[in-house]
């Protein structure tokens, strides 16, 4: 899988089986995605939970008829498993599922491998890893493709897919980790209003800047709201929009020689172009359930020699 993180420089493959010099090469870069990504949850969970320091949320997909609930923790993956609970309109908490949910128990489609070159990768990765794994580059690279893929959060038991919803009822979630003894909480989410689904809003702040064959590509990051970026590009010779990015875009800010956050000048490059050509672009940013959004405002450019 490829992941587009500082000045947009391609990282490398990801596998199974990875070096011990390559993980230490790539650690700290991850490490700060995944304090990143648990900073931006815990945010998200102030604003829409009871339970400040919760990181699960929940929200109705694209189609309307269903909720997605997913979870995250430090640790990746509940060894023991979790459980679902749900409660409608106010009422008393149901419990949604049995046996636990957990690493391997739902199967990832064979359509959804077929259609994804590094999923093969990363089940593989989830059956093998362990517990110091998951706190290293492996564990990152796992989270970030639960937040892409629900259907590998689903086989690390990440995440709960609830079909059985009336369109106007409000429900909320509690997610339980099994122990030995008993269950403890991991979070619960704010009432979501099934049917209501509610598109995320594009990234602001679009600006393409023309080079020679090549366009330099920024946005306004707001982690907080989204948690990657597609971008999308057509040109003035096509009647066809394409997605210009294999994997979706991330973007973490870096310290800088005086110690402070810094974001790259540039978040995307798109190469080989045409320089007699036009190109418009627009970008759609993807939120922590994996829901893609709407289109953002266009901007046009045309490469030139430099």
């Amino acid at each position: 899988m490829t992941y587009y993180i500082a000045k947009h420089k391609r990282e490398s493959i990801f596998t199974p089986q990875l070096h011990s010099n390559r993980q230490r090469m790539h650690h700290s870069r991850f490490h700060n995605i995944k304090l990143i990504f648990f900073a931006v949850l815990f945010a998200v969970s102030l604003s829409v939970q009871a339970q400040p320091a919760s990181s699960i949320i929940a929200g109705v997909d694209s189609s309307g008829s269903q909720i997605i609930v997913k979870w995250f923790s430090e640790q990746v993956v509940f060894p023991l498993g979790v459980h679902v609970y749900r409660s409608e309109a106010g009422g008393s908490w149901v419990r949604l599922t049995a046996p636990p949910l957990k690493r391997g128990g739902i199967p990832v489609p064979q359509a959804a491998v077929q259609g994804d070159s590094t999923m093969q990768a990363f089940i593989e990765a989830a059956q093998t890893a362990t517990v110091g794994d998951m706190q290293g580059v492996i564990g990152a690279m796992m989270m970030v493709k639960a937040v892409q893929s629900n259907h590998y959060a689903r086989f690390l038991g990440l995440c709960y897919i609830d079909g059985d919803v009336t369109p106007g009822v409000s429900y909320r979630y509690r997610v339980a980790q099994v122990q030995p003894g008993g269950e403890t909480p991991v979070g619960e989410t704010g009432s979501v209003v099934a049917g209501r689904y509610e598109p995320v809003a594009p990234p602001e702040g679009l600006a393409a800047e023309a080079g020679d064959t090549e366009a330099a590509i920024r946005w306004t990051p707001e982690p907080e709201r989204f948690f990657g970026v597609n971008v999308y590009r057509r040109s003035n010779r096509d009647t066809v929009t394409v997605r210009v990015n294999s994997d979706m875009i991330l973007i973490s800010a870096q310290a800088g020689a005086d110690g402070k956050q810094k974001y790259p000048d540039v978040f995307f490059t798109d190469k080989n172009l045409n320089n007699s050509y036009r190109y418009t672009y627009y970008l759609r940013s993807i939120d922590y359930l994996g829901r893609e959004g709407l289109p953002s405002a266009p901007v046009t450019i045309a490469p030139h020699d430099m």
